[in-house]
Order: structure tokens, then C-alpha cells, then sequence
């Protein structure tokens, strides 16, 4: 037993590596090659890993129910996602019973073998397509994570021969060590995911990295949008929360896609509103131009989004600049990552303002300034916004001492655009 006891340390230390290379979402094909190069360097002389990372083994995902995790020599490694939907257990459940993994899920077994020629491996056509692709030799084994979810993991080889009689024993011993392993690339992921979905990018990665005590923050020179569905409230009564939901999620999805690629994240989520912040260079940012024509196009998109369903929406959006202190905020025990300060007020108001105005978009006469390069008046604002631009008459607004001038931003938009 001296060899398993040398390869389970160095095993060890392996999985430590694939760990902590586990966090970003898109390192998940990373962890399996990292864990089929740790199991052959443990003894185990493997051409094709197969690891499901589900709700039936212990996941616990914000947006997928399954991530199957391959990794094949010579053709390196890929993740199947599978998004979260309704009845999805209930299928998984029985797919799973009729794969080679089926006499694991119950818990009578701990390893099932099968070999080309054999009766078990003739029944499985997940085993047949295998043995086109040139295996001859499969092991599925079953081990506990610490929180008793029951994880499955396959091997297979093409040696000439299959396995030797020493693999299934070796694979038996590695299982403590790779169900931490496991467990904690569990925790890691999905720590990373609802950090990402319930924060933003940037935001979640601050947070993971450690910047979250009460009163840590930084001022941020930022263009600060506040978004809101117009009509919102009377809607609700007439259709109800749950009908609503499938329209705010069309309308998020929308504004989210279209903010992205400009550098834009949404914040915060506050009922039928988002705020979202826009991290800028330069007190002139030349890609000011480019964040209001995603606003436009985020109106756009969540009109046609929510027509598509039936019930067309409009949003308003306001849009200032300015420095902003973003940072945790709250109570002992309850904190918030949040902005704060005068232009996101502004921007809140500016919002309000869009249906007085008839504008999908306002603007403060700072946003016009600053982009002033490429919108030095109304005129050749609209050449390259696709909209019509015009200079409003300064609106005295609640907060702020001086009146505010304003630009109104809008595209000619169908009620029923997406409708058939």
C-alpha cells in the first residue's frame, strides 16, 4: 500500500492546484483536464474523464441545473451546460438511470466496470458510442462530499487490454481526497456565480476578493443610468405579480445585453428599475457616445422584448455623470455594495423626468459636455445617435440648487414592434 499512500500525497497536491484555478466559470474544462492529468499521475492510466457536476450531486447553481465536465486525450476538454427548467430533475433522473452511472445513484454500489464484449457494455448505448470512438474499458465510481451529496465520476481507456486489476482499487483510494477536491470546487463555483449574478462582474469579484467590510470604498468617476418600466404599477393590477415576471425578465435581459459590451453593469435591481454604472477613463470619455446609443438600443430591445410576450413596455432612462463613491454601505451583520452621491441622484430624477418629456432617454448638459467631440450641438448629436436630439429648457429639479439643463434623446419606436 506504500505506492497508494505516495500517490494519494501527490494527489493531494494536484487537486490543491486544480482548486484554486477553479473560480472563474470559464476555467470549469481547466479543472477537468487538471483532474485527468492528477489521476494519471496517481496510477490511473486514463484516455477520457467524465465528471457531472448537477443538482443531483450536490450543486447548488444560480443559473444551471447540470454542467457535464469531458475531458478526452487528445481532444482536450469541453463543459455541457444545462440551464435550470421546470421538471428538469425529474428528467435527469431518469436519463441517468438508464446511463452506465444508474447503479450509482442509490447507493448500493460504490464502482461499476465494464469491458468491451461484455453483456453490460452490448446494453449501454453511451458505452457503444464509446467503443466507436476506440475505448474498450469504462469505470464509474460514486463518493460522499461532506455535505452527503453522492458524486459520480467515470474513467475509460483505450490500452490495448482495458485496466489493469489494480485500477479500480487505486481509483477507490483517491476518492476521499477528490470528493474535497470536488466539494470545494462546488463551493468555489458557485460562491464565483452568485457573486456574479447577485452583484455584477466587477462588483462580484470585488467582493470575492475580499473588499467587503462596512465603510470600504473608492470614488469612481462613472456615467450613472437609472432605468425604470414605465407604467409599471397600473400593469401589475391588471395582470398580476406573476404575470409580471416574464415581462421584467425580458426587460433586464434586454437592458443587460445591451450595456454589457459598452462596459456598462446593472448594479442594483430595484423592483421595475435598474441602476447601472458605467465606469469611465477619462472626464471626457470618447466612448460616451457609444453608452448612450446602448441606452437607445436597450429601450429598443426591451419595447420589442416584452411585445414579443404580448404586453409591450416602455422604459425611461436617465442618464448623468460624475463622481460617485462606490462601496459597501450597512448595517453590522447586513451590508450592500452600492454608489452613492449626488449624480446618482440626478440621474434618479432625470429618470422621472423622461415621460413628462416624451424622451427615451434624458440627459444631463455634464453628458453633453463631456461628449461634446462627437455631439458639439443637437443636430450632429442626432447624425450619430440615429434619434432625435433636442436641448430642453432647464427643469428645476428636487435636491439640486440650480436649475438643470437637459437634452432629450428618442428613436421612433412601434407599440407593437415584435408582434406578429
Amino acid at each position: 500500500m506504500q505506492y497508494t499512500e505516495t500517490a494519494c500525497q501527490q494527489f493531494v497536491i494536484d487537486l490543491n492546484k486544480v482548486v484554486a484555478g477553479s473560480r472563474r466559470a470559464e476555467a470549469l474544462p481547466d479543472v477537468a483536464e487538471g483532474l485527468a492529468q492528477a489521476m494519471a499521475k496517481a496510477g490511473l492510466p486514463i484516455d477520457r474523464l467524465q465528471l457531472p457536476l448537477s443538482v443531483l450531486f450536490g450543486l447548488k447553481h444560480p443559473l444551471y441545473f447540470g454542467i457535464i465536465l469531458t475531458w478526452v486525450r487528445g481532444k482536450g476538454s469541453k463543459a455541457w451546460l444545462r440551464p435550470l427548467e421546470e421538471g428538469q430533475e425529474k428528467r435527469a433522473r431518469s436519463l441517468l438511470a438508464k446511463s452506465p452511472f444508474g447503479p450509482l445513484m442509490d447507493g448500493e454500489v460504490q464502482q461499476v466496470r465494464h469491458r468491451i464484449g461484455t453483456p453490460g457494455w452490448s446494453d449501454l448505448p453511451q458505452l457503444q458510442a464509446l467503443e466507436e470512438d476506440g475505448f474498450v474499458d469504462y469505470i464509474a465510481t460514486a463518493t460522499e462530499l461532506p455535505d452527503g451529496a453522492r458524486q459520480v465520476i467515470s474513467i475509460a481507456t483505450r490500452a490495448q487490454g482495458g485496466f489493469d486489476d489494480a485500477v479500480p482499487e487505486r481509483l477507490e483510494a483517491l476518492c476521499p481526497p477528490l470528493a474535497l477536491a470536488l466539494f470545494a470546487i462546488y463551493q468555489t463555483q458557485v460562491a464565483s456565480q452568485i457573486a456574479t449574478t447577485y452583484l455584477g462582474q466587477r462588483t462580484g469579484s470585488l467582493v470575492l476578493d475580499g473588499q467587503m467590510g462596512r465603510g470600504r470604498s473608492a470614488s469612481l468617476r462613472a456615467g450613472i443610468a437609472f432605468i425604470d418600466i414605465r407604467d409599471f404599477t397600473s400593469l401589475s393590477h391588471t395582470i398580476g405579480v406573476q404575470g409580471m415576471l416574464p415581462l421584467l425578465n425580458a426587460v433586464f435581459e434586454a437592458i443587460d445585453d445591451a450595456i454589457r459590451p459598452q462596459g456598462g453593469e446593472i448594479l442594483k435591481l430595484i423592483g421595475d428599475a435598474a441602476l447601472v454604472v458605467f465606469p469611465l477613463l477619462a472626464r471626457d470619455d470618447p466612448k460616451l457616445m457609444s453608452i448612450l446609443r446602448a441606452l437607445l438600443d436597450a429601450a429598443a430591445d426591451a419595447a420589442t422584448a416584452t411585445a414579443a410576450l404580448g404586453r409591450p413596455l416602455r422604459v425611461g432612462v436617465g442618464f448623468h455623470i460624475g463622481d460617485v463613491l462606490y462601496g459597501n454601505v450597512g448595517s453590522r451583520d447586513r451590508h450592500d455594495f452600492t454608489v452613492m452621491g449626488p449624480a446618482v441622484n440626478l440621474a434618479s430624477r432625470l429618470e422621472s423626468l423622461t415621460k413628462h418629456l416624451g424622451a427615451d432617454v434624458v440627459i444631463s448638459n455634464d453628458v453633453a459636455r463631456a461628449c461634446r467631440a462627437t455631439c458639439g450641438t443637437p443636430e450632429e448629436a442626432a447624425v450619430v445617435l440615429e434619434a432625435e436630439v433636442t436641448l430642453a429648457d432647464p427643469v428645476t429639479i428636487r435636491g439640486v440648487p440650480e436649475p438643470v439643463s437637459l437634452w432629450t434623446i428618442s428613436r421612433q419606436m412601434n407599440a407593437t414592434d415584435g408582434l406578429d
